[in-house]
């Protein structure tokens, strides 16, 4: 009985320490998986906002148009990383649309349409709009293509929407998170690069102890700032520190880029596609 006590002892010792190994092995590949990224992110530079301008008929920049028209000129401008608006329509679909007044910016809804509505509908009367799954065949067709979401509402229920439509796709959704406590449920979804953008984070979640702290616990691709908390040189400092990259959102002059880029910021996003022309410095004075 005592050898049979003794045997069973080294047995559960010997699975504790197997599996003891593996989940370091497993933790080591997500924090290696992600650095990775994190250098193509920053090799990248640039996340398109919205898909990015697209000119209507009468000459006028049209931006947050999250349209089919958006997306191919970013892809065609050799873009490889966008980010994109989600809303959920009446019958509990997602498509590509920025939240407003009303509903949704450019579309003459005052309510949540159902998806068919919204798909017979165009963005300001021209653009072609879309759903999560004309996303999903469009990344399907182009697997250099990434896409960081934006769900201003029901965050977690939109990405359960995603992983239900493609769980072979997750590695190309960066998911924005907006508050700290959103982190976990996201990552235990599937979803490991994640993004924590800042602008509906509370006080108390953005003072610089309590910040850097929970930046440096999350396995994070990115963290996200706008331009005004970028101002704040102490803290951005604190931030930088971290070894996380930063993103400034939402830059469209040159000039500007480049000074957040001289500061140590990684990315930025813009509503600029073709970083090869420059006619936005005149056109968005």
């Amino acid at each position: 009985m005592k050898n049979y006590r003794l045997k069973m002892l080294i047995y559960c010792a010997f699975v504790a320490i197997i599996i003891f190994a593996a989940c370091i092995i497993f933790f080591r590949k997500g924090r290696n998986d992600n650095e990775v990224f994190r250098n193509f992110l920053k090799d990248t530079r640039y996340v398109v906002h919205a898909g990015g301008f697209v000119q209507s008929s009468n000459g006028e920049l049209l931006p947050y148009t999250n349209s089919r028209e958006s997306l191919e000129t970013c892809y065609e401008n050799g873009n490889r990383v966008s980010e994109f608006d989600f809303a959920l329509t009446s019958d509990d679909e997602l498509v590509c649309a920025h939240y407003h007044d009303g509903w949704v910016w450019g579309f003459e809804f005052t309510q949540a349409p159902t998806k068919e509505e919204f798909l017979k509908a165009r963005f300001m009367n021209e653009l072609t709009s879309m759903s999560l799954s004309d996303l999903v065949d469009f990344i399907k067709e182009h697997p250099d293509f990434y896409v960081v979401t934006d769900c201003k509402k029901k965050n977690k229920h939109c990405c359960e929407k995603i992983k239900e439509m493609c769980p072979d796709l997750l590695d190309h959704f960066i998911v924005q998170i907006y508050h700290r406590d959103q982190y976990q449920e996201i990552y235990d979804m599937g979803f490991h690069r994640i993004i924590y953008t800042l602008y509906k984070c509370k006080e108390e979640e953005l003072q610089k102890e309590v910040l850097t702290k929970d930046v440096k616990e999350m396995n994070l691709v990115g963290v996200t700032l706008s331009v005004d908390r970028a101002q704040n040189k102490d803290w951005l400092k604190a931030l930088l520190d971290t070894g996380v990259p930063l993103f400034v959102h939402t830059v469209n002059e040159t000039d500007e880029m480049k000074s957040y880029f001289d500061e140590g910021i990684a990315g930025i996003y813009t509503d600029v596609s073709d970083m090869n022309l420059q006619y936005w410095d005149t056109e968005m004075e």
